[in-house]
């Protein structure tokens, strides 16, 4: 079979015109020649031959229902179709050899088959659009026929639109009366983006950036709930609410401890020590800066926006890792809205070498002749156990450097024969490491 026939095309003769074999056979040939194209559903390179007796390819003639195809806005990642007619207003059959669409995400919806059209009727079929991104795409569809305009051509247009959306809701304030309080929004979406802040559901003038800074809060304020109204060329979307709290006095961060001494701390371990605060007044308080300095020294449990209602506590956990021997000093700094804003814990520890510890054990010969020996070792007294050496020990001790101070291990020997065969666990020995 050739790409015509796998295609829907047909080579046709003209009626009542015999051609000589010699003729025939050459055309054929020729149309072997034919490829495919990279069109959309119907493809090919050649045309239909004219017909016997004409001077011209076809008397018929085709007419689009439409001069041009606007899609207009389609959101990315969804699709919109229309109707294309074409009808054959001459008095002839008009056969389409050809149906190329360009443009990204314009398609023929099921591909377009080769097909003929009788004088006087009319084909439809489905245009689609199915942008990827967003920005204005323009294409067209260009077919191809044995119509006395043998081509006709339909430009494509239409606008891939970015769903509207808000990645970052205003989030919730606490302040002391006088202070100010913002809010902030993230929104994505297609073309420029506009905001309407309201107070309570009421617009508020200006307030038509991402952001909203208050003016100093009063006792009036408390309580307040704000959103925002995002708009783009597409629609609306109002953000959730975020509440305004307005403390009439601020609280006070008490701390468990203003220094820590970690000592001595082997180099590739580490320690914890807590610093708990806690909120010994009437209002929130957030942290608004969490700051470390020393070699070694890090910091977790608080977080810059993290709020401490009153009567609650907040631990913070500093980490000592050093990386080298000595006495290294340091300090952390918790900033807030407190009456005490700056809360400083000063810090100290001495890295120091690990000792080196190790287990040696010795046994006695088998009776019997053996190619080596397997050593085994568990946490706990009768296993399970975990054979330590790599290949068989021909010698009758072994010695184990990957043990740690204070803990206590338990091993057992087997011995192998030439033969692979591995005998029964010795008696069990324990050893502890001081």
């Amino acid at each position: 079979m050739n790409d015509h026939s796998k295609h829907g095309f047909q080579l046709r003769q003209a009626p009542n015109h015999r051609l000589p074999l010699g003729i025939f056979a050459l055309i054929l040939a020729s149309s072997m020649f034919l490829t495919i194209s990279g069109c959309t559903g119907l493809t090919g390179a050649g045309t239909i031959p004219a017909k016997s007796g004409s001077t011209t390819a076809s008397s018929g003639t085709l007419a689009a229902s439409a001069t041009t195809l606007n899609f207009g806005n389609v959101a990315a990642g969804s699709s919109s179709p229309q109707t294309l007619t074409l009808s054959n207003t001459g008095t002839a059959t008009v056969t389409i050899s050809q149906a190329t669409v360009t443009g990204t995400g314009f398609s023929v919806l099921g591909g377009m088959p080769s097909i003929s059209i009788a004088a006087g009727l009319t084909h439809d079929f489905q245009v689609q659009f199915a942008p990827t991104g967003a920005g204005s795409i323009s294409g067209a569809i260009t077919i191809v026929s044995d119509a006395t305009d043998a081509t006709l051509a339909i430009p494509l247009s239409g606008t891939g639109m970015t769903t509207l959306a808000i990645s970052s809701e205003p989030v919730s304030e606490s302040v002391v009366v006088g202070q100010t309080a913002t809010f902030s929004v993230v929104a994505t979406g297609t073309g420029a983006l506009t905001y309407q802040w309201k107070k309570g559901g009421t617009a508020m003038s200006g307030a038509t950036a991402a952001s909203y800074t208050t003016p100093a809060t009063t006792t009036s304020d408390n309580g307040t709930l704000f959103t925002v109204v995002v708009t783009d060329n597409t629609g609306t979307l109002v953000s959730n609410a975020a509440m305004l709290t307005v403390n009439t006095a601020p609280s006070k961060l008490n701390l468990s401890a203003t220094s820590l001494a970690f000592s001595s701390v082997n180099i590739g371990s580490y320690k914890i020590l807590p610093v708990v605060f806690t909120n010994v007044g009437n209002s929130s308080v957030t942290i608004s800066r969490v700051t470390i300095s020393g070699a070694g020294y890090t910091a977790g449990g608080i977080q810059s926006g993290q709020i401490v209602t009153s009567g609650h506590t907040a631990t913070l956990n500093v980490t000592f890792s050093p990386a080298g021997t000595g006495l290294i000093q340091g300090n952390v700094t918790v900033t807030s809205n407190a009456a005490n804003s700056s809360s400083s814990i000063t810090l100290s520890g001495t890295g120091v070498q690990a000792a080196s510890h190790s287990v040696t054990l010795t046994w006695t010969a088998s009776a019997s002749v053996v190619s080596g020996y397997d050593v085994f070792r568990s946490p706990v007294s009768g296993g399970p156990y975990t054979m330590l050496n790599s290949t068989l020990d021909a010698a009758r001790s072994y010695a184990d450097t990957a043990v740690q101070a204070a803990q206590t291990y338990y091993y057992v020997v087997t011995s192998v024969d030439s033969s692979g065969v591995e005998s029964a666990y010795s008696s069990e020995v324990s050893a502890t490491v001081p």
